[in-house]
């Protein structure tokens, strides 16, 4: 755009570096994933260039990012969209602009890549082979179901692309493999018996089935469900967050298994995709970090894991030990000894700022943003420029002296907080899927909801803290953690026999809630006849900020 016409538009250059940063990645890790889901990407992205070339031609380029543009310009329906641009509630989102609001050599750059985009549509659509499922294949006709490792005949196979389930699901069909089923966040609540009744260890016996021997799923059995009727997971393709990986083996990894065994294969990326997205050193790392801190006993993700507790820290260079565990910590440290004071420090407002002094950060900004899918900590430079840190550089950072005075803000703070917002925005573009399916509430269950409702009405409780309880009974009634309702039950009898007073029967409650990964997760059923779940949301929150100055 020209610049009179950008300036209605808050960092467009930047925001369109990260999506272009951001496509490459999704790209590559998409081809990774199967080339199935590589051309559906690809013609995607070839259809919206063609509606740009088309709006240009026709000389009106619209921008309403809620309507779906594209579509209406690609099935020629362009009255339809006019008719719905006119009617939208929310005209200050859309616009309607002309070639001459673009610069020179736009709209030539648009055909050269209509013209690139068109020769890779056409050559992928002449590539029929499939190396990845040819060895699929293979696999699961010499070695997946064998006897001496599959005693079950069951398996489960996850990927994170709905879209190379439903073609493995197609493919596999073809093929003359019978008994599969395919799930994702479209159907999982509809096959939430069938899958217990075909793969859950648990169910009853009198019920349990043999009608599936394979789940092809997408993420969204990675949590709240038993498998452990079978004991093979196969990883199509590698998740960004390499907990996942440990979160779908926990579907099989449980008691009331019958196989002496777990079975873990991946797919991992080729050697010229993890050149580019660098997946596999990001998992091994990640998966390592967890074995020497927590003591894990099996290896999740290849055989050079080493899972005897803290051998990682033994070999590696001092100052790149991890330092979250001091600063864990220390914090722990203050919370045992500073009960008062961390209590306070805990019902502080979000979006609390101060300014402090520090030369070499002058006309800089700290911030920590934060939604109920992903959490970031920005540092926003003099110059505004940005850089993303981790949990250990921004801890760093924010560590204060008791001593250290707080100033008042830079005339520069705000700014900083709303391009750290537009960042956020932007990289919620890859984002998870969160349906789960409910599950058949027990005695445990009912009781550990029943105590978390009566102690929700202590006058005490702040209204952040009854959001959280509502989630941890949303996640009870989900069965996203069995080991949850158990602890609850624990505290109730533990209640009742020491005579524990209401204040402690709240903070050891709330120890145990903060001990699971509790987050809200389609937030779309009721809780009773007469309420209904506050749906989720993605705007982040901004929980604190530090501006510095000389």
């Amino acid at each position: 755009m020209k610049p009179e016409v950008k300036a209605n538009y808050k960092q467009a250059d930047m925001i369109s570096e990260q999506l272009a940063m951001i496509m490459k990645t999704l790209l590559v890790k998409r081809i990774d994933s199967s080339f199935h889901a590589f051309k559906m990407s690809l013609r995607r992205y070839h259809d919206a260039n063609k509606a740009m070339v088309k709006m240009f031609e026709n000389d009106r380029i619209y921008i309403a990012p809620k309507i779906g543009v594209n579509e209406f310009i690609n099935s020629d329906n362009e009255a339809e969209l006019i008719k719905i641009l006119e009617e939208s509630i929310d005209p200050n989102h859309i616009r309607q602009l002309t070639k001459d609001d673009f610069r020179p050599g736009f709209y030539e750059g648009l055909l050269h890549d209509q013209k690139i985009l068109d020769e890779l549509v056409a050559k992928w659509e002449n590539v029929t082979q499939d190396p990845k499922l040819d060895e699929l294949v293979r696999r699961l006709k010499s070695e997946f179901y064998s006897k001496e490792i599959n005693n079950q005949s069951k398996l489960v196979l996850f990927s994170e692309s709905k879209e190379t389930t439903l073609y493995l699901y197609d493919e596999l069909k073809k093929r003359g493999f019978t008994k599969l089923l395919a799930v994702d966040s479209e159907n999982v609540r509809d096959l939430v018996s069938v899958i217990a009744e075909n793969f859950d260890a648990n169910h009853n016996a009198m019920l349990q089935k043999d009608d599936y021997s394979m789940i092809i799923t997408t993420e969204v059995l990675a949590e709240g469900v038993n498998l452990h009727r079978s004991n093979i997971i196969i990883n199509y393709d590698i998740p960004w967050n390499a907990t996942r990986l440990m979160q779908r083996i926990g579907r099989v990894n449980r008691v009331g298994t019958k196989s002496p065994s777990i079975f873990i294969y991946n797919f991992f990326p080729t050697a010229q995709a993890d050149n580019d997205i660098a997946l596999n050193k990001k998992a091994y790392v990640k998966l390592q970090a967890f074995h020497s801190a927590l003591g894990e006993d099996s290896q999740i993700y290849t055989e050079d894991e080493e899972y005897s507790s803290f051998g990682l820290f033994d070999r590696i260079p001092e100052e790149e030990r991890d330092e979250r565990l001091v600063f864990l910590s220390e914090l722990r440290k203050f919370r045992d000894q500073n009960p008062e004071q961390f209590r306070k420090i805990q019902n502080m407002p979000q979006r609390a700022r101060v300014g402090r002094k520090e030369k070499t950060r002058d006309q800089s900004t700290l911030c920590y943003l934060k939604n109920n899918r992903r959490d970031s900590f920005y540092f926003c430079n003099a110059d505004d420029s940005f850089n993303e840190l981790t949990f250990v550089e921004a801890a760093r950072i924010f560590e204060a002296k008791v001593t250290e005075k707080g100033l008042p803000i830079h005339a520069k703070h705000y700014d900083h907080i709303n391009l750290a917002l537009e960042v956020f925005k932007t990289e919620m573009f890859i984002k998870s899927l969160g349906d789960r399916a409910s599950v058949k509430l027990g005695p445990n269950e009912k009781n550990a909801i029943a105590f978390i409702g009566s102690t929700m009405q202590y006058d005490f409780v702040t209204d952040d803290e009854k959001k959280l309880l509502e989630l941890v009974k949303l996640a009870i009634r989900r069965g996203r953690f069995q080991k949850l309702p158990r602890d609850v039950n624990k505290l109730i009898k533990k209640i009742k026999q020491e005579k524990t007073n209401r204040v402690d029967q709240f903070h050891l409650l709330m120890k145990i809630v903060k001990a699971y990964p509790i987050a809200i997760d389609d937030m779309d059923e009721p809780d009773n006849g007469n309420q209904r779940k506050p749906k989720e949301t993605q705007l982040p929150e901004i929980i604190i900020s530090e501006s510095f100055g000389a």
